[in-house]
């Protein structure tokens, strides 16, 4: 076997030369790529500022309500929250307000 690659099951190999060899591996449940990429936190502070920055969007106008229901559903992929930051970032940018790209900077940590 090539090294790098693992196998993983039973492999059957028989002594007649008439029989095939066989693998045999059990099923595994298939994870989704969205299943994955569901938002888990480690830290419920960070958690808490995570809900507090849409929170605050929301309060401002500049994103629906649905998305902080997404959040307290806890079906927010990481993808929606990175889209959600750039989506702010760029209305922070056509405002020209300070105030937003502070907030914005102290985010593009995360």
């Amino acid at each position: 076997m090539s090294a790098g690659y693992k196998l993983e099951g039973q492999v059957i190999v028989p002594i007649s030369s008439s029989v095939r060899v066989q693998l045999i591996v059990e099923d595994k449940p298939q994870q989704t790529e969205e299943d994955d990429d569901i938002m888990k936190f480690t830290s419920t502070t960070t958690k808490a500022a995570v809900r507090d920055y849409i929170q605050q969007a929301v309060s401002k106008g500049l994103i629906d309500k649905s998305w902080l229901e997404k959040f307290d559903n806890g079906t927010i992929t990481s993808g929606d929250f990175e889209g959600l930051k750039f989506s702010l970032h760029n209305v922070a940018l056509n405002r020209k307000e300070p105030r937003y790209s502070i907030i914005f900077e102290a985010w593009a940590y995360f």
